[in-house]
């Protein structure tokens, strides 16, 4: 399972054996979602950024990215080092994973 961690919004995989404590967050689904291929480039365009940068890029990227940084603050603040967000954090275009995802248990 690929989980986000909260205070530097990379991702991380899991087996379900090792799986950490995770928030995962609950939401309408809007039109500026942020998808794992945008996601990945965020994250390749921020490699090595401070978190607090990476913050900072992922406010000014627009309104599902902010929602995003929003989401991992908060889940930060109230203990969770790991996050999980079904539109980040499944790769879509893997039919095998979305599937795989979809009837997961969590």
């Amino acid at each position: 399972m690929r989980l986000l961690r909260t205070k530097t919004l990379e991702f991380e995989e899991f087996l379900d054996s090792q799986l950490p404590t995770y928030a995962i967050l609950s939401h309408r689904w809007g039109e500026h979602e942020v998808s794992y291929k945008e996601m990945r480039r965020f994250q390749k365009q921020h490699l090595g950024a401070k978190n607090e940068e990476r913050y900072q890029a992922a406010e000014a990227s627009g309104l599902g990215m902010a929602k995003v940084k929003n989401f991992c603050q908060k889940a930060s603040s109230n203990g969770f080092d790991w996050g999980w967000i079904d539109t980040c954090c499944i790769d879509k275009r893997s039919s095998a994973e979305l599937s795989e995802q979809l009837t997961n248990d969590k």
